[in-house]
C-alpha cells in the first residue's frame, strides 16, 4: 500500500508504462462517477415524483368521496321531490 499523496505519482508511472490501461482506468472512473451522480440526481427526482403521485392519489380519493356524498344527497332530494 502507499500513501494517498503518492497515488498521482504512481499512476503517472503506470500511465507511462501502460498508456492504454491507464486510459481505460480513467474512462471507467469518469463513467462510474458520472453514473453515480446521475443516479443520485434521478433518485431525488423519483422521490419527488412519488410524493406528487401520492398527493394526486389522495386528492382523487377525496374527490371520489365528495362525489359519492353528493350523489347520496341528490338521491335524498329526488326521493323527497317524488313524495310531494
Amino acid at each position: 500500500m502507499c500513501k494517498l499523496s503518492e497515488v498521482p505519482a504512481r499512476f503517472f508511472d503506470f500511465a507511462k508504462d501502460f498508456p492504454a490501461w491507464a486510459c481505460v482506468m480513467l474512462s471507467l472512473a469518469i463513467c462510474g462517477a458520472a453514473c453515480w451522480y446521475i443516479g443520485d440526481v434521478m433518485g431525488h427526482h423519483n422521490d419527488r415524483i412519488l410524493d406528487l403521485m401520492s398527493m394526486q392519489t389522495q386528492a382523487q380519493v377525496e374527490t371520489a368521496k365528495a362525489i359519492q356524498l353528493l350523489s347520496v344527497r341528490i338521491e335524498n332530494i329526488e326521493r323527497r321531490l317524488d313524495k310531494q
